[in-house]
């Protein structure tokens, strides 16, 4: 669908917005709302159900019992990031929200789609502070916005509206596919490590609830028999020559993006920094996982290095691959994190993790196993990312619509919706 200009323009007088059609006219966002003020209702009292919305200056969206207000209204959030919400109905908000509630000549869904269109320079000029960003209300009131007749806006909104959940119904297949290659690559991975590739095997009781049967020729070993323990540790972190360094030191954050091998880390420490704490190099070939809420995120080292204490590492000594103990740790992920102990938080501890059971093939088997799993998990990961490649394409192209519909570049007003 081609989408074509409107037949005249003219200066709107302000520079970072251009020309606008003829017809159309620019004013500043406060002519065109009253501002509902914030509740006392803090974020926490937001549930996973409830009878109503319950909306919050985060994106998510959380459920309440008892509405406070009833309407058509743009739900704006006050703190972080600029986040904007449209609802028709009965719902509820936080104390870091306020309500617009748009006058006669302004469509309530047009300026949703204004400012969402808009949300990039509205970040820019509004939201200010070091840390947590706030919403500078004077400038957002004193925003510049280009309307055009209240007839126009209803069609604007209407087509935006039916393109928006053609895009998002798309984004949302998607990502169920996504969801679907994810188990069937968990799937593959479980039966592997438990079951091994030969469907014909005779199998025998392992003696663990949660692994059922496993081939007859397969034994069952714990960590503490066939590596390693190694802790890590964090240098003082006022102490400014402690950081900065070459040296890569690992946290969760550098293992929650699931790589299988690891050889960078975002944050370096300096030899002073190695010297000053408990942290311990481990060579390539190490598995290191993350043993702090969250729990798992398995990754195999790929050049020396050390990490903190949100973590450990098992050096493989005999008998077992580390690509093999890779896909292992991956498939009981659950099941480590249930055996966190917790406190202020989950950690799995030194003991059980010395403790876990892990079943071992022959090396033949293993070498077998890890063949089969780096062919098949490979093919999967390939196609997630095409998958997510198009849906931040999909996302992309939304974006760029609604602001080129919005400010008036294209003319959508007699377009089929």
């Amino acid at each position: 669908m081609k989408l074509k200009p409107y037949p005249k323009y003219k200066d709107s007088g302000i520079q970072w917005i251009g020309k606008i059609p003829e017809g159309w006219e620019v004013n500043k966002l406060k002519y065109n709302y009253e501002i509902i003020g914030k509740t006392d209702i803090p974020a926490s009292e937001g549930n996973e159900e409830g009878n109503f919305p319950f909306f919050t200056s985060g994106e998510s969206i959380k459920y309440i019992d008892n509405p406070v207000i009833n309407g058509e209204y743009i739900i704006v959030g006050d703190g972080g990031i600029p986040n904007f919400k449209y609802y028709k109905g009965y719902f509820s908000y936080s104390d870091h929200c306020f309500l617009l509630k748009t006058n006669k000549k302004t469509s309530t869904k047009f300026l949703y789609y204004f400012l969402i269109g808009n949300i990039e320079t509205l970040d820019i000029l509004c939201f200010h502070g070091m840390g947590l960003r706030n919403l500078d209300k004077y400038k957002f009131n004193s925003f510049f916005s280009s309307l055009c007749s209240l007839s126009d806006q209803t069609a604007i909104a209407s087509f935006l509206d039916k393109k928006t959940t053609e895009i998002d119904t798309l984004i949302e297949n998607d990502k169920n596919l996504i969801a679907l290659l994810k188990e069937k690559r968990t799937a593959l991975i479980n039966r592997a490590v438990t079951k091994g590739l030969d469907p014909n095997v005779k199998l025998k009781d392992s003696g663990i609830d949660w692994v059922g049967e496993i081939p007859e020729g397969w034994e069952v070993r714990k960590v503490k028999q066939f590596s390693k323990i190694v802790t890590g540790s964090t240098p003082n972190s006022g102490n400014d020559k402690y950081w900065e360094g070459d040296i890569n030191w690992v946290t969760p954050t550098d293992l929650s993006l699931r790589n299988k091998y690891i050889y960078d880390s975002k944050r370096k420490i300096t030899k002073e920094g190695y010297m000053s704490c408990g942290t311990t190099f481990v060579k390539e070939g190490t598995i290191i996982m993350a043993t702090r809420a969250p729990i798992g995120y398995p990754s195999i080292v790929k050049e020396k290095l050390c990490f903190n204490q949100g973590c450990k590492a098992f050096e493989i000594k005999k008998d077992f691959m580390s690509d093999y103990c890779y896909y292992y740790f991956n498939a009981y992920e659950e099941v480590l994190n249930s055996k966190g102990n917790a406190t202020t938080f989950s950690e799995l501890s030194t003991y059980d993790l010395a403790s876990f059971p892990v079943l071992k093939p022959s090396k033949k088997e293993q070498l077998q196993i890890v063949n089969f799993l780096d062919k098949a998990t490979s093919k999967i990961d390939k196609t997630i990312k095409l998958i997510e490649q198009k849906n931040n394409l999909l996302e992309e192209y939304k974006k760029s619509l609604i602001y080129y519909v919005i400010t008036g570049k294209v003319d959508v007003r007699r377009v089929e919706t």
